[in-house]
């Protein structure tokens, strides 16, 4: 998130609505992995089980999300940058393909609230 935070392509509001509790998430995913490389799969998961519920958080604030980049699309200067990225495929290779792994992320975040709640269920 730095690069986007020293850019400032969107304002600070919009970018905490937008990736709400990203960081935290971040840091459990390298628990998970830190543990799964070490100790068994359901002996992880007791272990990080209260700290899972960051990922419903984030999987709630989806639409709230998704209604602010829409405007942060139309308004602000990641409009413009996007347009570079559109008109220079060849130079923007390797960025639009992260972004387009963004997109397809946050458009798995509904899949994800599911297969959470089944799995906190189970």
């Amino acid at each position: 998130m730095a690069p986007l935070q020293v850019a400032a392509l969107i304002p600070k509001h919009a970018e905490s609505v937008i990736f709400s509790n990203i960081e935290a998430i971040q840091a459990v995913n390298r628990e998970l992995l830190s543990h799964m490389e070490t100790k068994s799969l359901g002996d992880t998961f007791l272990a990080l089980a209260p700290f899972l519920k960051l990922y419903s958080t984030y999987a709630n604030n989806f639409e709230q999300a998704c209604s602010v980049l829409q405007v942060c699309l139309l308004t602000t200067r990641i409009s413009v940058w996007l347009g570079y990225i559109h008109a220079y495929p060849k130079v923007f290779k390797p960025l639009s393909y992260g972004i387009c792994r963004v997109c397809s992320a946050l458009n798995n975040v509904k899949n994800f609230k599911a297969v959470l709640y089944d799995f906190m269920l189970h």
